[in-house]
């Protein structure tokens, strides 16, 4: 809970998340009288429902300035998520569940975004090296030039 953001790996916690969560449910069947047990398993859903938002953020290669700053109009605050003291539980204080929906459609939007870039620029890319050849028209008074045999430029089109 105190790991420092940047370092958070998702993954780890969220499997320690999962045997948590396990383990307070096995505590709620069987010590239900125990005022811990309630405690316990409180503490596990804030942390479980705060996980996602911690995917959403910590997906460094999709987020980009205009994403950051819909997720901070979104929560009403800026996160400086390099900051050391800046943790897990920093997040859980904050309380960013409550908005986990709206950062999970911000986070897809720009993973969307970014994966619609990289196909654009394969195609840019694609489309510098194809050759383009052209021929002259025959029936046209004046010079104009159309497309000629253009297989490889046919390929990439489909």
């Amino acid at each position: 809970m105190f790991t420092k953001f940047k370092d958070i790996n998702v993954e780890e916690i969220q499997k320690e998340v999962d045997k948590y969560e396990k383990a307070a449910n096995v505590c709620a069947i069987n010590m239900k009288e125990n005022p811990v047990t309630a405690v316990f398993k409180e503490k596990v859903e804030e942390l479980t429902s705060t996980m996602p938002v911690v995917t959403y953020l910590r997906d460094d290669e999709a987020l980009e300035e205009r994403h950051w700053n819909e997720i901070y109009d979104t929560l009403g605050m800026t996160l400086d998520l390099q900051n050391d003291d800046f943790t897990l539980n920093s997040l859980i204080e904050l309380n960013v569940k409550k908005d986990k929906d709206k950062l999970g459609e911000i986070s897809l939007k720009a993973k969307k975004q970014k994966e619609l870039e990289t196909q654009f620029k394969k195609i840019e890319t694609e489309w510098k090296k194809a050759p383009i050849e052209t021929r002259k028209h025959k029936e046209s008074p004046k010079v104009y030039f159309i497309l000629d045999k253009n297989e490889d430029l046919y390929n990439l089109l489909e």
